[in-house]
């Protein structure tokens, strides 16, 4: 009996280890492919703009007033939308609402001047980096002193639980008529709170600065990105159907897959 516990102990270590092997070329599987889409969808847009094809490239786009006063606009009302909870569990009045969404629109606008700069090489690249993230810092800043510390710290959190509540809310859609339970959402939302928000905030359309930088760069944020999925269905696997796990997998793969066909868009040089 003992020889044959120690056989078996030594059976399922030997199977945790293989699994773990299983786990880790499946990741680097999914990062070279990951990599593999990126090259692709640049080189087709490359071969778009070759061949003077039309383009939705951002520089195009923010080369027309008319068409830069309408993004903005978009912008304005997304913050809106987005903050909307916020601003009543802060209680702002009109005056501060409108001060508050002008202040984050008006970043957000700079931040895509800068990243159309980007996609036409102009200037350095390092320098205009440290612009969007000083762009970003004054932003804070100003929120600071609009809202106050207890304000903005509730800014802040509120910020940190998007992910969560995206990832949810983008699952019980896959799931259509057959959603999660209340226990199940809040589990989730959780095991998605405690991820790296870096790694995560990408699932609510936010695409990552990586994108403008180099390919080293975006190697690394696909890689921090696909081991916080895999963390995620890990965890989930314990409290959701593999029907539910299955889906949370298609919303995983669908948020990064647009954020690579955004990104790849966004920076094609014109």
């Amino acid at each position: 009996m003992q020889r044959e516990r120690d056989d078996a102990t030594n059976r399922l270590t030997a199977l945790i280890a293989e699994n773990e092997q299983l786990k880790a070329s499946q990741k680097a599987a999914e990062l070279l492919k990951l990599r593999g889409e990126v090259g692709a969808l640049r080189q087709s847009l490359a071969n778009m703009a070759a061949t003077n094809r039309p383009s939705a490239g951002l520089s195009a786009l923010m080369r027309d007033p008319a068409m830069k006063e309408y993004i903005h606009q978009k912008q304005l009302k997304a913050i809106k939308e987005r903050y909307a909870p916020l601003v009543q569990q802060l209680n702002l009045t009109p005056e501060d609402t409108e001060k508050f969404t002008q202040l984050v629109g008006d970043a957000l606008l700079k931040g895509t001047d800068l990243a159309s700069s980007l996609t036409q090489g102009d200037g350095d690249r390092v320098q205009t980096l440290k612009a969007m993230a000083d762009t970003r810092t004054e932003m804070q800043n100003q929120l600071q002193a609009l809202l106050g510390e207890a304000g903005y710290a509730q800014y802040t959190q509120f910020n940190q639980a998007i992910p969560a509540q995206t990832t949810v809310k983008l699952l019980n859609k896959q799931l259509g008529d057959n959603g999660l339970s209340d226990d199940q959402s809040a589990h989730l939302a959780q095991i998605v709170a405690a991820e790296p928000y870096a790694a995560t905030h990408g699932i609510d359309g936010e695409l990552d600065p990586a994108f403008f930088s180099s390919q080293e760069d975006i190697d690394a944020y696909l890689q921090q990105v696909v081991a916080s999925n895999q963390r995620i269905l890990d965890q989930a696997s314990s409290f959701l159907t593999s029907q539910q796990l299955a889906a949370l997998e298609i919303v995983q793969s669908n948020s990064i897959n647009a954020q690579i066909t955004k990104a790849a868009a966004l920076t094609q040089k014109h």
